[in-house]
Parts: C-alpha cells; sequence; structure tokens
C-alpha cells in the first residue's frame, strides 16, 4: 500500500510555493503601476501644497491691512535657498487709479470698471486723517468710457452714449468738521447740467472738477478745489479731517444703438500718491519647483449709492 499522506505533504509544499510564486508576481506587477503613478501625481501634491500656502498669504495680507491704515504698504521674500517658500506684498497707494495692468476690467486691464451698482468711493487723507497736500484739482485728470467690447481697438464701434448734456454721473466731495459733523458738497443743478459729469463727456480724454460748483446739504454754494482747500465761506472754516470722494452712475447705460452696457470704464490720474481704489494683495508660494500666485483686490470701504438719494431730495 503507497504512502498518500507523504504524497499530500508534498503536494502541499509545492501547491504552497506556486501560490506564493504567483502572488509575488502579482504583487510586482501591481508595484510596477503603483510606483510611476505615485511619483507622476508627486506634482499635484505639490501644486495644492503651493496653492493652500499662496492662500494663507493672503489671509496674512488682509490681516496686516487691518492692523493699519489706507496707506500701508509691504512686502516679504522668498528665501532663495528653501526648498520651500512664500512671500507677499500689500500696494495700497498709487498716482494713476487703477495701476498700468492692474485694472478689474473685463475688456481692457489697464482700466477700471465703474459699476452701476457700485460707486468709486474714493479717501483723500493722509495717515492723520488730513487732506493729502499735494491733490489740486486743477491738474487731477478723470477719464471715463464705454468698454471696447468687441476688442478691436475702436471704442466708437460698440456706439456711444447719447450725445447731450443728461447727468449720468454724479459726484459728492465730504469733510469731517471739527465738531465730528460731516459736511457734503455736491453738483450743483444749472439748465445745462454743467456741474455734473454728463453723456457728451464720456469718451472724452479728460474730465476735470475743479471748477464745478456745488451746493452743501445747508444751501451753501463753493466749487470743487474751494471746498477741497477749505476757503470757501466762512461758515465752511474748521473743515479739517477725512476728505472723501465719490462718484455714482445715476441713469442707465445705454448705447444709441440701443445696446445696453453693463459699466462704464475709468481712469484718475492724481499725479501725486494717494490711497488707491484697491489694495493690492499678491502672494506666492513654491513647493519643489511648483509655484502659485494669487492676486486679490480689497476695495476702501464705501456706502452704496442707494444713500445718495436723501442728496436728490
Amino acid at each position: 500500500m503507497k504512502n498518500t499522506s507523504k504524497q499530500k505533504k508534498w503536494f502541499s509544499i509545492v501547491l504552497a510555493m506556486w501560490i506564493t510564486i504567483v502572488i509575488s508576481l502579482i504583487a510586482i506587477l501591481i508595484l510596477e503601476f503603483i510606483i510611476p503613478f505615485s511619483r507622476n501625481i508627486k506634482w499635484v501634491e505639490n501644486g495644492t501644497v503651493a496653492y493652500y500656502w499662496a492662500y494663507s498669504g493672503i489671509e496674512e495680507g488682509m490681516w496686516e491691512l487691518s492692523q493699519n491704515n489706507i496707506w500701508f504698504d509691504t512686502s516679504s521674500l522668498f528665501i532663495p535657498t528653501a526648498s520651500t517658500g512664500t512671500q507677499y506684498s500689500v500696494q495700497s497707494t498709487t498716482s494713476i487709479i487703477p495701476p498700468a495692468w492692474d485694472g478689474n476690467s473685463e475688456y481692457d486691464s489697464d482700466w477700471n470698471r465703474f459699476d452701476p451698482n457700485i460707486p468709486i468711493q474714493l479717501s483723500l487723507s493722509d495717515i492723520w486723517w488730513t487732506k493729502i497736500i499735494g491733490v489740486d484739482f486743477d491738474n487731477v485728470i478723470f477719464t471715463f468710457r464705454v468698454p471696447d467690447m468687441n476688442s478691436n481697438g475702436d471704442i466708437t464701434d460698440d456706439g456711444n452714449l447719447p450725445i447731450n448734456n443728461e447727468p449720468i454721473i454724479n459726484w459728492i466731495l465730504s469733510w469731517i468738521d471739527s465738531w465730528d459733523n460731516p459736511v457734503v458738497l455736491n453738483g450743483k443743478d444749472d439748465s445745462w447740467n454743467a456741474n455734473y459729469i454728463r453723456k457728451n463727456q464720456i469718451n472724452w480724454l479728460n474730465v476735470s472738477l475743479w471748477s464745478l460748483n456745488g451746493i452743501t446739504l445747508d444751501g451753501n454754494d463753493c466749487t470743487v478745489t474751494n471746498f477741497y482747500e477749505d476757503t470757501c465761506p466762512s461758515s465752511w472754516s474748521w473743515i479739517t479731517t477725512q476728505p472723501t470722494l465719490k462718484l455714482s452712475i445715476i441713469d442707465t447705460l445705454e448705447l444709441t444703438t440701443g445696446k445696453k452696457i453693463p459699466y462704464l470704464e475709468y481712469k484718475i490720474d492724481f499725479l501725486v500718491d494717494v490711497p488707491g481704489r484697491y489694495t493690492q494683495i499678491i502672494t506666492d508660494w513654491k513647493s519643489y519647483g511648483y509655484k502659485k500666485s494669487m492676486d486679490i483686490k480689497v476695495p476702501q470701504q464705501s456706502t452704496n449709492q442707494a444713500f445718495d438719494f436723501a442728496v436728490f431730495q
């Protein structure tokens, strides 16, 4: 009688060896796919790290801005020899609004958008909250235009606003007097609407405010220049702090072709540094050769143009 128990043991050993070999081959095959793939997706990890660290630079820049005045400018630098690193910059001041290539218009990055629902509100205060001495409304240049929506370089191809004297932009210049009360100058009505920015001034090379006549809520007259220089009649003496200029669109943006546009574009050249309409926060982060850059614009605090309703009462 044959010894079948020994045969079974040998068969079990051979079977176990074959199973081990097959499993090993499968494991090697799987690793041949996994290891190259894991190497290939390393860039995803580094890219993700770069993104979140860049975002943290935005938060750090906003924190710095919140703890300082509207003239705050600062920056940090990469460590060139490090495998990972971050930098951010906060730029609040400029002489031209917007700075070159830094506008928020969708049609031309050299221009800012002027939305009917969001006014332009600019603080003209220095770091002590008094007026910026260098601002001279005799020379400050405002430019407004219809966006070049067909991107052919000729904005008139898209159509113009009606060429008439209807007001399209209202302006308000305000101060805080020595008793902490607001003193406001707004465009004075006349038969030709000459004290407002009119539709026939859109697409001009420049618009000046310096000689426009305004009236306060108390009924006192003054020009923009005299109001800013505090040389109006004695009733305006001791206008001391927080001068603010606000511009609002007060009519529908409909072109002569019947087309409605979403916004106007604008530039303002003050010739001297002032707090910009937007503080620019730019941040970068590198992680083993991968880099992420982020750029946000933080607007100056402003009131909605719905509050202008009281001015027109």
